[in-house]
């Protein structure tokens, strides 16, 4: 169909004003609703990056605790050696070790619940 050809009967109304209209529409419409998304986007990447750089911090201060109860752990997994501590002192040091640990975590609780994206 050239550009000089009359559209088809049902479609006559596209070539002229009304269909300039129609298009200019639907053509802004589309672009305030990619802005719109893009907002919400914006906002799940801030939100999802502050949740990691709260994890990240509550990570590096529990870390310490967390590596000695494991320490602590593989030592009693190992067992008493010979010149070292016995089995009674393994299990209270992973206790200990466990206790601090629990303690750390009460004093840096998870932050709250709130998942990005609501």
């Amino acid at each position: 169909m050239t550009p000089t050809t009359p559209a088809p009967r049902g479609l006559r109304w596209a070539g002229g004003t009304i269909g300039n209209v129609i298009a200019y529409i639907v053509a802004a419409g589309s672009i305030v609703l990619s802005l719109y998304v893009f907002g919400l986007y914006q906002d799940l990447a801030q939100c999802t990056a502050e949740a990691q750089r709260q994890d990240a911090r509550r990570t590096a201060v529990l870390a310490p605790y967390t590596d000695a109860e494991r320490r602590a752990d593989r030592q009693l997994l190992i067992g008493p050696t010979a010149g070292g501590p016995d089995a009674k002192a393994l299990r209270l040091a992973a206790l200990d070790a466990r206790d601090r640990t629990d303690k750390a975590r009460a004093a840096n609780p998870p932050p709250e619940g709130r998942t990005c994206g609501e």
